[in-house]
């Protein structure tokens, strides 16, 4: 009797390795799910009751999160094949507001965040030197056609609210 508790133990510690081999997220949740089964049997079995609560705790997470992956690939992989509207990111974004002149990015900086413009407009400028020039503005009707401006320079370039 007392041995289908270490193999439940054994069999979860597996599992838990087993994750972190994983390269996607859908195989991943299915054998945490599966482990968290696991760790539930060994911790009730073997009376280690923080064990049990935890997984406890992880298997309806791990449960709610599955579907939710399954259809955000879903949506990624409709809006690949149909038309490149962003318009299915905006539940998964925040609002962010600027003001006049807030300068959003500059060359170089890293490519941490995505702006998608509701309304308002952005303004690209280049600065040589001291001296700083209006490159190119787009509003926010314009939005489809933000994907980048198309001229090239070796000078500093910013984007502005």
């Amino acid at each position: 009797m007392r041995i289908w508790i270490e193999l439940s133990g054994y069999l979860a510690s597996a599992l838990v390795f087993l994750t972190f081999y994983m390269k996607t997220i859908i195989p991943l949740r299915v054998v945490a799910i599966l482990s968290n089964v696991a760790f539930m049997t060994y911790g009730l079995g073997g009376h280690l009751y923080p064990v049990f609560i935890l997984h406890a705790i992880l298997l309806p997470l791990n449960c709610l999160r599955l579907p939710q992956m399954r259809i955000l690939i879903q949506k990624v992989r409709a809006a690949s094949q149909g038309e490149l509207s962003m318009e299915w990111l905006v539940p998964m974004m925040r609002r962010r507001q600027c003001a006049k002149g807030d300068v959003l990015f500059r060359r170089g900086d890293p490519a941490k965040e995505l702006y998608v413009v509701f309304s308002g407009s952005l303004r690209l400028e280049l600065r040589s030197s001291s001296a700083l020039a209006p490159c190119s503005e787009r509003s926010a009707s314009s939005r489809r056609h933000t994907s980048g401006w198309t001229r090239r320079s070796a000078k500093q370039r910013s984007i502005s609210a």
